[in-house]
């Protein structure tokens, strides 16, 4: 006999929080034998952005720290527990307590009060909260490092260090990596290909049809409409959650292919494959596809938010435009699509920009500036 869903959920949430502190618990065990100092950071459990960094960051600095990817706060003790962005830290309306033997640091990815999110805005009112409690609070742009400042959160308590990028897996394409990358996907013959490699709609399929916000599927679905009616397009998508966007494509009569990718390590194809990549959210804590773009030799069109304002310098390493202006993000496409020369020139610009965001120097300072609690030099 079958157990009712709603009983296996109920039983499976008694287990963890039975079990949950237990990898803590010996983690710190674990970190009271070493001689590094021990880093948990905690993460989504997803395999997204948040998982990935935090790999990296053992990866590139494991050498210097222990590090430890859990996502259960419990059980630790007498380290520092770094929360990879404030949902986890945020918990049914307040910030989790965590032992007080524990250094506290936790990421502030984005929010600002004209995200109509009521998780953003529940994240902005309880923030002095959250802050009074952490010794240090970790951005990836500047705009968040300014909302903060703005909401009287100390310089001295804010560390801003930008998401990173893995330059060796994401490099231009020989032409016959380009070629073959493109057969595979099947992109037709002479069409313009523009990829999107960013979840946009609720959820882990693409059952919904709603859209995040933020992320401006709309606006990307405008601004592929129109410029559908003066190239002939294939849009190649990634990511899980897409339905909006798709369904958007769909009825515009927009040829597309949506993959959903097991790992970043299958993503360099897909850039392979691309004439152009289109950003166009309202607010970002990066686009991690900003820099994976750019170091694939790729030219980007963004909004003006994000890490794009702080990276791209428009008409040189790549355009930029305001935020929901579906006008000026058609127009720097279209610069760039109806002249090679100008698109490779941008492209190179933005290799060479990227190499200061490779994640060796990166995960660096978060060693340095982040997990030593040392004064940025």
């Amino acid at each position: 006999m079958s157990v009712p869903r709603r009983l296996r959920e109920g039983l499976a949430r008694r287990v963890r929080h039975v079990t949950g502190p237990a990898p803590g618990l010996i983690f710190s065990l674990q970190a009271g034998m070493s001689r590094r100092p021990a880093v948990a950071y905690l993460g989504e459990g997803t395999g997204w952005v948040i998982d990935e960094i935090g790999r990296t960051l053992r990866r590139e600095i494991g050498d210097r720290y222990l590090i430890h990817i859990g996502r259960d706060y419990r059980g630790y003790r007498g380290i520092t527990l770094h929360f990879g962005s404030t949902p986890l830290y945020l918990k049914r309306r307040r910030f989790l307590k965590v032992h007080p033997s524990n250094r506290l640091l936790f990421t502030w990815t984005h929010g600002l009060p004209s995200n109509p999110d009521p998780n953003i805005q529940q994240q902005i009112t309880l923030l002095p909260e959250g802050v009074a409690r952490a010794e240090r609070v970790h951005v990836w742009t500047t705009t968040a490092r300014d909302f903060l400042l703005g909401r009287g959160v100390g310089p001295e308590k804010i560390v801003h260090i930008p998401l990173g990028v893995d330059a060796q897996t994401f490099r231009p394409p020989a032409p016959a990596e380009r070629a073959a990358a493109r057969a595979r996907l099947g992109i037709p013959e002479g069409a313009i290909c523009i990829g999107s490699f960013q979840k946009d709609s609720p959820g882990w399929d693409n059952s919904s049809r709603e859209m995040k916000w933020i992320k401006g599927p709309d606006v990307l679905a405008d601004a592929l409409e129109r410029l559908a009616g003066q190239y002939r397009l294939f849009v190649l998508l990634t990511s899980p959650a897409r339905g909006y966007l798709i369904s958007r494509l769909e009825r515009a009569g927009i040829p597309y292919r949506h993959d959903v990718l097991a790992s970043p390590a299958e993503l360099p194809p897909y850039y392979h494959a691309l004439d152009l990549y289109l950003i166009t959210s309202r607010d970002e804590g990066g686009p991690m596809s900003l820099l994976e773009a750019m170091a694939s030799g790729v030219p980007v069109v963004s909004t003006r938010m994000g890490m794009p304002k702080d990276v791209i310098r428009h008409g040189e390493n790549g355009m930029l435009a305001e935020i929901e202006d579906v006008d000026g993000l058609v127009e720097s496409a279209c610069r760039l699509l109806d002249a090679p020369e100008l698109a490779g020139r941008i492209a190179q610009a933005a290799r060479e920009t990227v190499r200061a965001y490779d994640w060796p120097l990166i995960a660096d300072k978060y060693a340095r500036m982040l997990y030593n609690l040392a004064p940025e030099t």
